[in-house]
């Protein structure tokens, strides 16, 4: 892109036209910003296929079809793939599973939010970064 920026410039100079000038800079700058744009959606598209890969098989290991499907215990408590990652304490896996698309507003049978559930959390520094990313 610093090509292009040259490029641009070199071509603005030999414009003997203001008005020219102007317009081409910013025909450079809004497609160089669509350009960031875009490779930013297919990052976060990559990202968000990297985490699926990884939180569809713990959730299907843990009784779940997807991220946001429900489970009844034995008991039978209703519950949902973030309650159980963050009772767990796998903060890597509320991460994923955030990503994925897990809805963090979802109530469990007893009327709880996955956040409702850190307050048990041990282990330093574990509670603090699971609240922040339901928060």
């Amino acid at each position: 892109m610093a090509a292009v920026a040259e490029s641009v410039d070199a071509f603005v100079s030999e414009s003997k036209s203001p008005g020219t000038a102007f317009a081409i800079r910013r025909a450079a700058e809004e497609a160089e910003a669509e350009e960031l744009r875009r490779i930013a959606e297919e990052e976060e598209a990559w990202e968000r296929s990297d985490s699926l890969t990884k939180a569809i098989p713990w959730c299907e290991s843990n009784g779940y079809q997807d991220v946001n499907s429900s489970k009844k215990t034995f008991w039978g408590v209703t519950k949902f793939p973030l309650h159980t990652a963050v009772k767990h304490g796998r903060a890597d896996m509320v991460q994923l599973l955030l990503k994925c698309g897990a809805d963090k507003n979802l109530r469990d049978s007893k009327g709880r939010l996955p956040r409702d559930l850190t307050k048990d959390l041990a282990g330093i520094g574990t509670q603090e970064f699971v609240l922040e990313l339901l928060s």
